[in-house]
């Protein structure tokens, strides 16, 4: 587990950064470090194997096993901080890459053609690069804490692909093609039935085909067409009426009936979504508004026809009364008996099946629109998402210059750590029209016809599931078909070009040029290889460093080439990054297309991190003038009754075990105060005596007279870790923390009376004043009386028993070689 922590200082006021926010780091940074720390205490030990470590950190649950990782889950935590002229996303961007580059499989851990299966691919980069230090587990040049803090930078070239393609994508989009898009469903005539096609089917899917040309009850003429004279046939002309009228009145009740059933079973949705199967929403959008046409069906359109404007003679009157029976005359005057195949019978008749089949068509009318309520909402519905749907193709057309010129100026700019190689900027509208007819030419169709081209790339699943998004999220249904065009036009950039030059050459491509592959060189130009050059040479400017003083490591990760060892030599050269820089410099293959520079400064406590010293530093500020709105107490997340700004118990133990060490050599001096109970203490760098030695002074806290200020010693220094300069604080800590007793290694060498008097008879003498006045002091320490409790009767004979690194000590602990003296006297007293 490698955790990645944003240090504050990525974060301005506005975003969460601030006080708040360097207080809350200040806690969680040695929180997660202490726990680092646990894991890594380990890896000093004499044991070795499979056991389980029983001390240390864990999760404890009440009335539950506590929770606790095995040695060396969490052996290190990344700090990034950002450099000068680094904004949030270029942080973001640095730990992405580190992420992708330390988590590719290690192509150079051995030959990949001698894996025989799954348990022998390559591990990843963290098990052969991040995980080798060892020295993690070495205490601090403080002695607080050990040294697992790990700070990151990467920065990265890459061809930006992904965002090339969406550009492309977006020109795909533009208003030009939207405009097409608009038109093309104002058909020629000839287009007509394929038009009026559709529409029938969307009637038809919809459930209500009977609407699409409503018929009225079937009528049978009753009378056969024969001679008949003109009284008979104004007769029978007048009764037909009658039977026309009557099934106009049954025909109300079966229309009112029937409307009913249709309105409830009416569904237009889905008919929509399978009229997108082989269209697009421009034309359904036009099927349900209508067109200029001249079939007065497709100018009414799905909405029209609803409501009946498809109708030539819509809107039938309010009032039709039947057509009137005229006088039937017999032909030549009356010598020939008039017939019902006569022209003036004819018309009469054509008359009344006009009018019955208008007033047919009004009953349905008057029926479909009494159900309205049900109905409309309906059909309003799937219109307003298809006019959403196209609306924002439109917006986004129009707004898609002002986008892309945005995204461009992105691409382009110059960036700390992030760097891509693209085209020059004057050529980026050539590179986009360049790969437009690419895939013209694929699928077939004329260049300058992209709305075709954008036709024949969305298929009809993608419409249907846009227009699903239309109605909650317009914008993301055309998100949607936007990365259908931009995944085609990545296949377009990234794919095979069979020998042909590419519209933007690869990082793996450019790598191949530069070190001579004739094929490569083929397919490159000479300015794309000096803008390589150039993007190369700036990827790290000067100050590009992660913080701290640990020692500088450097992962250069590079896509598979064949010229392994001269990439190598040229990316070094490139670089600046030769091995007699003072760093090591490590080289992998991984895949993807881009060249990418880890550097990680490994091996450090959290004081040798600037920033994190800093935020350390605003934590004990505060502890001594805390602000109402900095509740320092609620911030200890893990630690609610931690007393210290730092250490841990063992970083507490040893400390105190070296400085015992410069008791005994002399090295202490009590500036203010009493030997018993001192105000101010001076620790040499050295036994040696006089103003010039090195030293560090402290100021103890003093209690009353009878509670000695020895406790406070640790306090002190710790503080003096995290306010003092830094570059004096690792190296007077490192010489303190060194010290071991005068004659460790030999005979002769006495303890100096300060030490002597602190262990002998102000530690029993402390001990039993506690007792004395704090009988329940044992069973729950007092908040006030806890640190000194825990000093006299825990820390300091811990530190007594501490062993010695020496292997040459004559005695194993300061007690034991305490007690060795009392007893073999001074050989030179």
């Amino acid at each position: 587990i490698y955790p990645l922590v944003v240090m504050p200082s990525a974060f301005p006021p506005e975003a969460g950064g601030g006080r708040a926010a360097e207080l809350n780091a200040a806690r969680s940074l040695v929180d997660l470090f202490r726990l680092v720390d646990s894991q890594n205490a380990a890896i000093t030990s004499d044991e070795t194997g499979d056991f389980d470590q029983e001390a240390g950190l864990g999760i404890r649950y009440p009335d539950a096993t506590s929770v606790r990782l095995r040695t060396g889950t969490l052996p290190t935590a990344l700090l990034f901080s950002p450099v000068v002229g680094t904004d949030q996303d270029d942080l973001h961007g640095s730990i992405a890459s580190l992420v992708m580059a330390l988590t590719s499989p290690d192509e150079d851990a051995g030959d990949p053609r001698s894996r025989l299966s799954a348990a022998d691919a390559p591990r990843a980069i963290t098990s052969t690069f991040l995980n080798r230090d060892v020295r993690r587990g070495a205490l601090s040049p403080t002695g607080i804490g050990r040294s697992g803090v790990t700070t990151s930078l990467v920065a990265s070239l890459t061809a930006p692909m992904e965002q090339l393609a969406d550009l492309v994508a977006g020109r795909l989009l533009g208003a030009e093609t939207v405009e097409q898009l608009l038109s093309r469903p104002a058909l020629s005539s000839e287009d007509d039935d394929e038009a009026l096609s559709r529409l029938r089917r969307l009637f038809a899917d919809s459930g209500i085909d009977e609407l699409w040309q409503p018929e009225g009850l079937p009528f049978t003429d009753p009378y056969p067409l024969m001679h008949g004279g003109k009284a008979i046939i104004e007769q029978g002309l007048r009764h037909r009426l009658e039977i026309m009228q009557q099934l106009l009145s049954q025909l109300r009740a079966v229309a009112d009936r029937r409307a009913a059933s249709i309105a409830a079973r009416f569904s237009p949705r889905p008919a929509v979504e399978e009229l997108l199967r082989n269209t697009d929403p421009f034309v359904a959008l036009s099927l349900f508004m209508g067109r200029s046409s001249d079939h007065p069906a497709l100018r009414a359109g799905f909405l029209g026809l609803l409501d009946g404007h498809g109708d030539p003679e819509y809107p039938f009157p309010a009032d039709d009364p039947p057509p009137r029976v005229p006088p039937i005359r017999d032909r030549l005057a009356g010598m020939v008996q008039a017939r019902w195949e006569d022209a003036q019978v004819r018309d009469v008749i054509q008359a009344q099946d006009d009018w019955y089949r208008r007033c047919s068509r009004a009953v349905w009318q008057d029926a479909w629109r009494a159900r309205e309520q049900r109905w409309r909402p309906k059909a309003a519905d799937v219109y307003a998402d298809l006019r959403r749907l196209v609306d924002r193709f439109r917006d986004g057309a129009n707004r898609e210059e002002r986008t892309a010129s945005e995204k461009i100026r992105r691409l382009y700019e110059n960036r700390i750590g992030v760097a891509y190689f693209l085209p020059a900027r004057r050529d980026l509208d050539h590179f986009s029209e360049d790969v437009v007819n690419r895939l013209a030419r694929e699928e077939g169709l004329p260049e300058e016809d992209t709305s075709s081209l954008v036709l024949r790339m969305v298929h009809g699943d993608i419409w249907r599931s846009a227009l699903a998004w239309a109605g909650d999220d317009p914008g993301r249904a055309v998100a949607q078909v936007r990365s259908v065009l931009t995944a085609h036009v990545l296949r377009m950039l990234t794919g095979d070009h069979r020998g042909a030059a590419p519209p933007l050459p690869s990082v793996s491509l450019m790598l191949a040029a530069v070190t001579g592959d004739p094929e490569a060189a083929r397919q490159v130009s000479a300015p794309m290889l000096d803008r390589f050059h150039h993007r190369l040479a700036k990827l790290l400017p000067a100050g590009f460093s992660p913080q701290g003083t640990g020692t500088l490591r450097v992962l250069i990760t590079h896509p598979r080439v064949d010229a392994v060892a001269e990439v190598r030599s040229y990316l070094g050269r490139a670089l600046r990054l030769m091995p007699e820089s003072g760093f090591s410099v490590e080289y992998r293959e991984a895949p993807g297309e881009s060249v990418t520079v880890v550097l990680l400064r490994t091996g450090m406590s959290l004081t040798q991190v600037p920033e994190a010293r800093k935020v350390l530093q605003k934590w004990a500020r505060a502890e001594n003038d805390e602000q109402p709105q900095d509740v320092l107490h609620w911030r200890q997340r893990l630690g609610y009754e931690d007393h210290w700004l730092l250490s841990g118990r063992e970083d507490r133990r040893t400390v105190l075990h070296h400085l015992l060490c410069c008791l005994w050599n002399g090295q202490v001096d009590v500036v203010e105060g009493t030997s018993a109970s001192p105000s101010m203490v001076r620790l040499r760098l050295s036994p040696e005596v006089g103003p010039r030695v090195p030293g560090v002074t402290l100021r103890l806290r003093r209690y009353t007279d009878s509670v000695s200020s020895w406790p406070d010693l640790l306090r002190a220094y710790e503080h003096w870790t995290v306010l003092d300069d830094a570059g004096f604080v690792e190296d007077y800590g490192r010489a303190l923390m060194s010290a071991q007793p005068l004659g460790l290694t030999e005979l002769e060498g006495v303890p100096h009376p300060l030490y002597v008097e602190l262990v002998e008879r102000i530690a029993p003498q402390q001990l039993r004043y506690l007792e004395r006045d704090n009988r329940t002091f044992h069973d729950e320490p007092s908040e006030i009386w806890a640190p000194q409790w825990q000093f006299w009767a825990e820390t300091l004979p811990a530190a007594l028993d501490t062993e010695f690194q020496d292997p040459r000590a004559i005695r194993p602990t300061l007690r034991e070689l305490g007690q060795w003296r009392q007893g073999r006297p001074d050989r030179r007293g």
